[in-house]
């Protein structure tokens, strides 16, 4: 088994022979907070006030075959989402973030099985640094 990271104990991203757990299209933004000051005749001049939260963007393809739950899966993150539950997120042995948030969680269905079961699913999630 090969651990990928987490977000707390409430998503685990792993590989192995029974169960895939992966991302795909991590990406993160760092930005600084500033304020311009426009003096009369002169060029504006830019003032550092501090670095802005960070943003975390990623997917999740869910696939039953792969030994997951997509509907558990997507249950477990709504329900993060809607109680704002903060954990850290780590990939891989790095600390991405202390304390990050999902702000917004986006799906769609892939796979729906005769009985309506969801057979693959993909979650895109907009994370955010918490302070």
């Amino acid at each position: 088994m090969a651990k990928l990271g987490n977000w707390g104990s409430y998503l685990k991203f792993e590989t192995s022979d029974r169960r895939i757990l992966n991302f795909n299209g991590f990406k993160r933004d760092v930005k600084a907070r500033t304020v311009n000051h426009s003096p009369i005749g002169a060029k504006p001049k830019i003032e550092f006030l501090g670095a802005e939260l960070q943003s975390i963007t990623f997917s999740i393809t869910l696939n039953a075959s792969w030994g997951i739950s997509p509907k558990k899966i997507e249950k477990t993150l709504i329900k993060c989402v809607e109680n704002g539950t903060v954990a850290p997120l780590v990939i891989g042995r790095r600390s991405i973030c202390s304390k990050a948030m999902i702000l917004e969680l986006s799906e769609s269905y892939n796979i729906i099985l005769k009985g309506g079961e969801v057979y693959s699913a993909q979650i895109d999630l907009t994370m955010t640094e918490y302070r």
